[in-house]
């Protein structure tokens, strides 16, 4: 199983400052819920990443994580989340309940385009978006790194944008050609839909701080060019390039977003003054 190490590296950081059993889920009865929460928290972010953001997550550790996301959204801290500047800055995924790069909104509304369209090969998939992503998922040559979204303009007004990219590395002869890096970049526009909810318009898709332009045929089509994402997928059905973003869970350090295909994705702000843990509260 691989293992994530910018995000065991969080918890690391607090490892010496909880006493042996510490950090045990059993809570005393007079405990906060602050205090729940933290342990929580951090019981989470140690099976996260000892299980590569959830994608090496064995059933058992899969059923642990998402009773901890549940558990933490039931004492959201943050009951009007959608209009709380608190969603503005830099998030690191740290768990998707399926492929990292899903956490992206392009893919929220790639599926919403397609969706009822089949296909007919008997080995995928026969949701059409479905096949693809495995097609693309089981691509022997590339690998996901990390994945970030910055959230800017959120606030009263209900309105900003959100920026999710996706780290790839590129492996395609390695005595030739070195490892090419790339961020897949998705930029959407939102607005508050509900107190919790934020109904994003995805915008455009671009490859961002690049090597990939020194690889053949592929360089020359992605480096630089920007993919008009809403007006693509408006072509294949109207309002498809509209999706909506569920925060759950919203506290100074993590975030906890689902969508509307059922899926939940775990960010924490990469401000290292907001980790999840607080040492004195410890």
């Amino acid at each position: 199983a691989q293992v994530d190490h910018q995000a065991i590296s969080v918890v690391s950081l607090r490892l010496a400052a909880i006493r042996p059993g510490q950090n045990s889920l059993r809570f005393h009865p007079r405990m906060s819920v602050e205090e729940k929460d933290d342990r929580v928290v951090f019981n989470l972010l140690q099976l996260c990443a000892s299980t590569n953001r959830g994608q090496s997550a064995t059933l058992d550790q899969r059923y642990e994580i998402e009773n901890a996301i549940s558990d933490l959204e039931f004492s959201n801290p943050t009951p009007n989340a959608a209009m709380s500047e608190a969603l503005n800055g830099e998030w690191r995924l740290v768990y998707a309940s399926e492929s990292m790069t899903r956490s992206s909104p392009f893919f929220w509304g790639f599926r919403k385009a397609f969706d009822g369209m089949s296909q007919p090969l008997p080995l995928l998939p026969g949701d059409l978006s479905e096949a693809l992503f495995a097609i693309t998922d089981g691509l022997p040559f590339q690998r996901v790194g990390t994945v970030v979204q910055t959230i800017t303009g959120a606030g009263t007004n209900g309105t900003g944008t959100l920026e999710s990219s996706v780290e790839v590395t590129l492996r395609v002869f390695d005595a030739l050609i070195p490892p090419q890096n790339g961020f897949v970049t998705t930029t959407s526009k939102f607005e508050a839909d509900g107190p919790n909810s934020l109904r994003l318009t995805v915008q455009d898709t671009a490859v961002k701080r690049s090597t990939w332009a020194q690889l053949p045929v592929v360089g020359a089509l992605v480096d630089g060019a920007t993919f008009p994402t809403r007006e693509a997928f408006e072509r294949v059905r109207a309002g498809s390039s509209e999706v909506v973003m569920e925060v759950s869970y919203l506290s100074a350090s993590l975030r906890i977003a689902r969508n509307d295909n059922g899926q939940v994705f775990v960010f924490c702000r990469t401000d290292p003054d907001t980790l999840a843990f607080d040492d004195a509260e410890l």
